[in-house]
C-alpha cells in the first residue's frame, strides 16, 4: 500500500510541475527494513515488529496527506491556467443580439473543476452565454452559464441550453438558469455540437 501511495504522490508531483512555476518535490519516505536478527528474544522481536508497523502507519498517513494536498494544488493550478485564458475567449467570442456567446473546449479534471471555470467565465461576461466542454473519463462534460440580465430580459436559461447541447453528443443534463451541467458519450460529435452553440441560443430567443 505504501509503495503504491508513494508512486501516486510522485506521479502527481510530476503533473503539478507541468503547471507550477517552481518545481515541487518531497523526500521519498523509507519503506523500512524489518531486521529481527539483532533482537534478543520473542519479546524484543514483537516490540521491533510493532515499532516497524507504527512507522509504516505514520508514513502511510503522511504520504496520503501529501497526495491529497497535491491533488488540490493541481486542481487549483488547472483552474488558474484555464481562468487566465477566459479573457481571451470572451474577447474573441462573437456577439449576437448585443451579447457575447462563448463556446470552447478546455482542460478540466472533473465536473466540479469545470463548473468552477464556468463560474469564472460567467463573472467575466458582462452580458452573455457561455458553454465550456471537457473530455472527462472518456465522456463529454458540458457546463453552460448565462448572465442575470439575459435570464431576466430574454428568458435564456442555462439548463435548457445545455440540454440541447447534450442531445448532440448522445447525452442529457440540466440545472439552474444561471449554471447547468450535462454529459454525453459521443466524443466525436463534440466539436460539431460546440459549433452550434450560437444557433441553439438564437433558436431560444425566437420562441
Amino acid at each position: 500500500q505504501l509503495a503504491q501511495l508513494i508512486e501516486e504522490k510522485e506521479m502527481l508531483e510530476r503533473e503539478l510541475n507541468k503547471h507550477a512555476s517552481k518545481p515541487v518535490s518531497s523526500a521519498r519516505p523509507s519503506l523500512g527494513v524489518l531486521d529481527l536478527s539483532k533482537t534478543s528474544g520473542p519479546s524484543e522481536s514483537i516490540e521491533t515488529i510493532e515499532k516497524n508497523l507504527r512507522e509504516r502507519d505514520q508514513a502511510v498517513e503522511k504520504v496520503t496527506k501529501q497526495t491529497s494536498d497535491l491533488k488540490k494544488e493541481i486542481s487549483n493550478q488547472k483552474i488558474k491556467d484555464a481562468a487566465s485564458g477566459i479573457d481571451k475567449l470572451v474577447v474573441a467570442a462573437p456577439s449576437h443580439n448585443g451579447f457575447k456567446v462563448v463556446s470552447a473546449k478546455i482542460d478540466a479534471s472533473d465536473i466540479e473543476q469545470l463548473k468552477s471555470i464556468g463560474d469564472t467565465l460567467r463573472s467575466k461576461l458582462v452580458s452573455g452565454v457561455g458553454v465550456l466542454a471537457s473530455i472527462i473519463d472518456e465522456k463529454v462534460a458540458l457546463v453552460c452559464v448565462v448572465t442575470d440580465d439575459l435570464i431576466k430580459a430574454k428568458d435564456l436559461q442555462a439548463g435548457k441550453i445545455v440540454a440541447q447541447m447534450a442531445k448532440q453528443v448522445g447525452g442529457g443534463g440540466g440545472g439552474r438558469p444561471h449554471l447547468a451541467t450535462a454529459g454525453g458519450k459521443d466524443i466525436a460529435k463534440l466539436d460539431e455540437a460546440l459549433s452550434h452553440t450560437s444557433d441553439i441560443v438564437q433558436s431560444m430567443l425566437s420562441r
